[in-house]
């Protein structure tokens, strides 16, 4: 599951977009092996920017139904990003949490260009290589 955390209500984390297969982001974590997982029917909002296929918005109040992943990859994040929404109590129960998984890609990768998409590789070669 990998998403950017949108700050909504005072920083809460309140909705978030989770990028899909479409997304360049998703894209880049499934050519090196990584899996998505899918966002279950039903949890998704309306959107602010219409129907898009790179991503899909999901509201708080659908949020720990929809991050079903193992893992999270939180985009345009760093660590505070990361270590904020480890106490969001949006998300506490989901299967990231419970598995102390949560990455940050970095502030740098939301808009993947060659010099982001590197450093994300980077940052999960990091995280995963050894």
């Amino acid at each position: 599951m990998i998403f950017n955390e949108k700050a909504k209500g005072g920083g809460s984390g309140a909705s978030a977009n989770i990028w899909t297969p479409e997304s360049a982001q998703g894209k880049l974590l499934q050519e090196v092996g990584f899996e998505l997982a899918e966002v279950p029917e039903g949890t998704a909002g309306q959107g602010e920017m219409g129907k898009r296929a790179d991503i899909v918005e999901v509201t708080g109040e659908n949020l720990s139904k929809a991050v079903t992943g193992e893992s999270v990859f939180l985009f345009n994040a760093n660590e505070k990003t990361a270590a904020s929404y480890a106490k969001n109590s949006l998300v506490e129960s989901t299967p990231a949490l419970k598995n102390d998984a949560v990455y940050a890609m970095g502030i740098d990768s939301f808009r993947l260009d060659y010099y982001s998409a590197t450093n994300v590789l980077d940052r999960v070669e990091d995280e995963f290589g050894k």
